[in-house]
């Protein structure tokens, strides 16, 4: 192969021009003088999540793997603040390292034969998702779906070269993807379903085998080291989410029919959510989501006061198992301390080792949860349909966008050959993704709370994959030849 063929024929590639210069008025417009856009630059160094990510401890491998942080991002974090200790330039890395992602994956598209059109307008609408840059100056959001797409371009590289170097880099950055942020470990499954799909359709002599075994056995080795060394299976010992749930569910739940020791801990849970902060205090769920109405706060599926219920629950746990407070004993703030810190990363930090804690919190969440299968059920069903009224408000500027650029395809696109198969790679490209959004869905509303910032952050692709492809059988069904 000449790749110095290659590297010419980049400064023909108009579709590729197009992409950085996109790029860069992305670029000079986010971190440009006047700011047009007005998102927050500023890393949170000291609120927020910030000081459990910094002040990650790695004394040994028991610590590392029983806190209630993934090792990903904070190892990153640690790498990263020796050149820029205060972070004043992670907005702009954070940047770099996206841009690069969506450049890696246009080339690994185009090296696997991907049709043009498709693959220069599912990259664009990386490129212009404005939604996402305005986590541009926080930590694991925007760097974990870079991990991600620079995950899957290696692989679409390793599915075309079979080349041993490209199935490491694949293993090393997939792994790192959901140790940055745990639930995007969902993505695993992507390359091994687009794989399936491509041996059987595009080119039976890929051999799958090496695929599946780098993006399982790192997986393997961890959860079964974990598992080893402090007695949990899973990446990481932190599920409030369950929890935030399981007080919400405990409104229509028969204490007397859980374990005891599960009784005992509800006595206690909804002993603080009486001293919670109204409206998080009432038993009524239509009450507290008219409070959020009346505040102009559009919910989706989320479960009203999510995020003051995983807390309390989590410190009273702490509590119990720990006899540790954020303030010291008596002291009535600790009864809602997050509204007397700035943060408290520092506390959850301090705790160390959360396995115990953890399991505790899974133990009673799965003991309410088995009361309330109806009720997650219910959600399941309908998290489609609030799925869909978030991408409709959240990225509407995306979806104009594209609706711009569908006429400009049909008009002025490259008129590329395309073969007439049944089952086209596009077609299976989409459809990899699709599985993906239904496995997200599970995880957003199922385990979690459909909270707003992870489904956006979850479903990056989504609007992207499903109007490229769109585009693309307009323009491959089209009898127009205006063509760049």
């Amino acid at each position: 192969m000449n790749y110095r063929k290659i590297n010419l024929s980049i400064l023909k590639d108009n579709y590729f021009l197009v992409l950085l210069f996109f790029q860069l008025l992305f670029f000079f417009t986010i971190f440009g003088p006047l700011n047009i856009l007005s998102y927050d630059l500023n890393p949170y160094i000291d609120n927020y999540d910030g000081p459990s990510y910094y002040n990650f401890k790695f004394d040994n491998l028991k610590i590392i793997l029983s806190q209630h942080r993934t090792f990903g991002f904070p190892l990153i974090m640690k790498l990263y603040r020796v050149f820029d200790f205060n972070l004043i330039y992670w907005a702009h890395y954070n940047f770099i390292i996206y841009a690069s992602s969506i450049i890696l994956l246009y080339f690994s598209l185009k090296q696997i034969n991907s049709n043009e059109n498709f693959l220069f307008v599912f990259c664009l609408g990386l490129v212009v998702s404005n939604s996402l840059y305005a986590y541009i100056g926080q930590y694991t959001e925007l760097i974990s779906i870079s991990f991600v797409l620079i995950s899957i371009s290696l692989s679409l590289f390793a599915i075309k070269r079979q080349k041993v170097k490209y199935y490491i880099l694949f293993s090393i950055f997939m792994f790192f993807s959901y140790q940055i942020r745990p639930s995007m470990v969902v993505f695993i499954l992507f390359p091994l379903i687009f794989s399936f799909f491509y041996k059987i359709f595009l080119n039976k002599n890929f051999r799958i085998i090496y695929l599946f075994f780098s993006t399982l056995s790192p997986l393997a080795i961890f959860l079964i080291l974990r598992l080893i060394i402090v007695n949990d299976f899973g990446l990481v010992s932190f599920n409030g989410g369950m929890a935030g749930n399981a007080i919400h569910y405990l409104e229509t739940t028969e204490v007397k029919n859980l374990k005891q020791n599960n009784q005992n801990l509800a006595k206690i849970f909804l002993e603080r959510k009486k001293k919670l902060p109204y409206p998080c205090n009432l038993d009524n769920y239509q009450e507290k989501v008219e409070y959020y109405k009346k505040k102009h706060k559009k919910l989706y599926g989320q479960y009203p006061c999510w995020n003051e219920y995983f807390m309390s629950t989590w410190l009273d746990v702490i509590k119990l198992k720990k006899n540790l407070e954020p303030f010291s004993e008596n002291d009535l703030r600790n009864d809602v301390p997050w509204l007397h810190y700035k943060t408290l990363a520092s506390f959850w930090t301090e705790v160390g080792d959360n396995v115990e804690v953890d399991k505790t919190i899974k133990d009673f969440s799965k003991d309410v949860y088995n009361q309330n299968k109806f009720n997650i059920i219910k959600k399941i069903v309908k998290s489609p349909i609030y799925f869909f009224k978030f991408q409709r408000d959240k990225n509407i500027n995306l979806i104009i966008f594209y609706i711009i650029l569908m006429f400009i395809i049909f008009i002025f696109g490259k008129n590329t050959k395309y073969e007439n198969k049944k089952i086209s790679l596009e077609l299976i490209f989409l459809f990899s993704f699709i599985l993906i959004t239904f496995l997200n869905l599970l995880l957003l509303y199922g385990h979690q709370n459909g909270d707003i910032r992870a489904v956006l952050i979850q479903t990056f692709y989504f609007i992207p994959i499903c109007m490229s492809y769109l585009i693309y059988l307009i323009k491959i069904n089209s009898k127009f030849s205006f063509f760049l």
